[in-house]
């Protein structure tokens, strides 16, 4: 036994394994001294729980002192693990196990240090304390499982703290074939739609396509800087009339621009719903 490996009896089992799930993970190790498998799996079971430090906690019922036990949780066969998480079994496993499987076990039940990372980085973004994403984050980027999550992450941190350089650059490594490729190109478009406004104000913009309203470089960037402002009515509003008058204007650039304001606010959201109908029409 070690600190994070003990044996319970059922006078013990609330306080060893239900109240210390709600904790840390445990693995309950119904076992029998005259099993063959249960003696060959407890040294790699040990081991890899030894292994976690502490991430997860190993407890071992003799079935054959804890018949009641074993009832209670219906044991009908062993070596026989329960994971307990939040005093509740939530995966099962029974029989001869080698290292593969025991890892496999593991890495289900204890979140990767990779996806504790990316979880932290979201939940900085959340709490707007994106400037501490990218150094969180920067050893995933040579992480082929998790790269490209980790660079768009990374990249909406950048967008947050308006450096959109470093945003539209980070995003040029994404791959097209990755999952979230959408998500990144529907970021892309939005940070070149706030870059074009860093050339003339919005008062400058508005005053122009006053003057012009056939001035498509004016609304296009009157759009980016609505969208900075999350005025994402009156950006939908200025593409969707760039849309109406010339299509092929910023190479689609509205009907891209529209789709990542979408993007943004979601498939339910009711101005999504309104100029989805609208941009429908002009297509």
């Amino acid at each position: 036994m070690s600190e994070w490996i003990t044996e319970a009896t059922a006078d013990t089992f609330e306080t060893l394994v239900v109240e210390q799930s709600r904790k840390r993970p445990v693995i309950v190790d119904f076992w029998a001294p005259w099993c063959a498998p249960c003696k060959a799996l407890a040294p790699l079971l040990e081991a890899a729980v030894e292994a976690r430090e502490g991430d997860v906690g190993l407890v071992k019922i003799n079935t054959d002192d804890n018949q009641a036990l074993a009832m209670q949780f219906e044991i009908r066969g062993i070596p026989a693990l329960k994971v307990f998480k939040d005093g509740v079994v939530t995966e099962q496993l029974t029989g001869a196990m080698d290292e593969h499987a025991i890892d496999l076990l593991l890495d289900r039940i204890i979140p990767s240090q990779a996806i504790r990372a990316l979880a932290k980085a979201r939940e900085l973004l959340a709490r707007e304390h994106a400037a501490k994403v990218p150094a969180l984050l920067d050893v995933l980027v040579a992480d082929p499982t998790h790269q490209d999550e980790a660079l768009l992450l990374i990249a909406q941190a950048y967008a947050i703290e308006d450096n959109i350089e470093a945003a539209l650059l980070t995003l040029t490594s994404i791959s097209e074939r990755a999952l979230i490729f959408g998500e990144a190109e529907a970021l892309r478009v939005r940070l070149l739609l706030m870059q074009s406004a860093q050339s003339e104000t919005l008062a400058q913009c508005l005053q122009a396509i006053e003057a012009n309203p056939e001035h498509l470089e004016s609304r296009w960037a009157a759009a980016g800087h609505m969208l900075h402002a999350k005025d994402y009515e009156g950006a939908l509003e200025q593409l969707m009339a760039v849309l109406q008058r010339d299509r092929s204007f910023q190479d689609d650039g509205a009907r891209r621009g529209i789709l990542a304001i979408f993007n943004a606010l979601g498939d339910d959201a009711p101005l999504t719903q309104s100029y989805r109908r609208q941009m429908q029409i002009y297509l």
